[in-house]
């Protein structure tokens, strides 16, 4: 499981979430002021599990693939969702710090989806063989 580079991909973006759940400051979105918090930290124990939930169904490279994209999905619409919380506040010190959070995973998803369609072509060349 391990020795798979988007093993490693994954295991990169599960830790940086977890460390993003702990140690990020919080956020105050002036729309959903209320809730702001409890949908942020759903956000980042979403993406812990579905990268947790990636990782550990290496041997089916289709269904691996199909949570990437839904995963990539949610990342770009909470990046879309900060970059409207960034124009509307007044001081955007706190929303560069977590603009950050779906850049780097769209990062490593986009680097493990490569890795995993490397893998499967790489299985079904072998397939070919036999």
């Amino acid at each position: 499981m391990i020795q798979r580079i988007q093993s490693v991909y994954l295991l990169l973006l599960t830790v940086s979430s977890s460390l993003g759940l702990f140690f990020l400051p919080p956020l105050e979105i002036i729309d959903f002021s209320s809730s702001t918090k409890t949908l942020i930290e759903t956000y980042l124990i979403v993406s812990i599990v579905l990268s947790v939930l990636t990782l550990f169904i290496f041997k089916y490279l289709k269904v691996q693939l199909l949570i990437n994209r839904l995963h990539l999905t949610l990342q770009i619409f909470i990046f879309l969702a900060l970059i409207y919380g960034l124009t509307q506040s007044v001081t955007g010190y706190d929303y560069l710090i977590w603009l950050l959070m779906p850049v780097q995973a769209i990062f490593f998803i986009v680097l493990a989806n490569s890795a995993i369609r490397k893998d499967e072509t790489l299985i079904k060349s072998i397939d070919r063989l036999r």
